[in-house]
């Protein structure tokens, strides 16, 4: 991430163009139309490992809003023969059956802090603040997402830490690797869908982050 872009990174199971739209704001209803949106396909690196990382830029002068929450939605097409063109809307998306999960309930689990109040409907990133004095950073141990136990972002707001801005998150907002657990999974569950199931929540989605 920088002053006119985004990007968002993605590791699937096949092959794939992805539209990434933004939202600038952390509520309120979802526009018609996102802020910005950047499409690109992804490259094959494995027989069954897909990488992609999806910008989105401001127009020519503009920049991101410093300091505020921009949600994000992503659409997943099977046709790759355009790599420029936007991925059709209604196209299957994050909470769409077999891309996170079995169904939208465990997807949204497994990628919103529904429990926290105030939370984003959609996965989320902030942009650094103006100056650095309102720059906040919080860092906790990293986490398995299939793991028990409280997410150290939903402990800082149930604890009602105050911030001038988003607070910058490391540590406990990314995966920690479970070789063997996946090990189990993958020889215990068929493959479903086109994604990685181990999703990272409200900062990237399926097997990706936000930079």
């Amino acid at each position: 991430m920088d002053q006119d872009s985004a990007t968002v990174w993605l590791a699937l199971k096949a092959p794939r163009k992805v539209t990434l739209d933004v939202y600038e704001g952390a509520t309120g209803a979802v526009p018609a139309v996102p802020a910005l949106t950047g499409t690109r396909v992804a490259a094959r690196l494995g027989e069954h490992l897909y990488v992609v990382a999806v910008t989105v830029r401001t127009p020519s002068g503009g920049t991101l809003r410093p300091g505020t929450i921009h949600r994000y939605a992503l659409r997943f097409g099977a046709d790759v023969t355009s790599p420029a063109t936007p991925v059709p809307v209604g196209a299957p998306g994050l909470f769409s059956p077999g891309i996170v999960a079995a169904d939208e309930a465990k997807a949204r689990s497994a990628l919103l802090y529904q429990s926290t109040s105030g939370a984003p409907v959609l996965p989320s990133f902030a942009t650094p603040p103006d100056h650095p004095a309102k720059l906040r950073l919080f860092h906790a141990s990293c986490r398995k997402p299939h793991a028990g136990g409280q997410d150290r972002f939903g402990g800082r707001r149930a604890a009602g830490q105050p911030s001038p801005c988003p607070p910058r998150y490391g540590g406990g907002r990314l995966p920690r690797p479970d070789p063997a657990g996946e090990r189990r999974r993958e020889s215990s569950a068929p493959e479903r869908g086109t994604a990685s199931h181990r999703p990272a929540p409200d900062g990237g989605g399926l097997r990706g982050r936000v930079h």
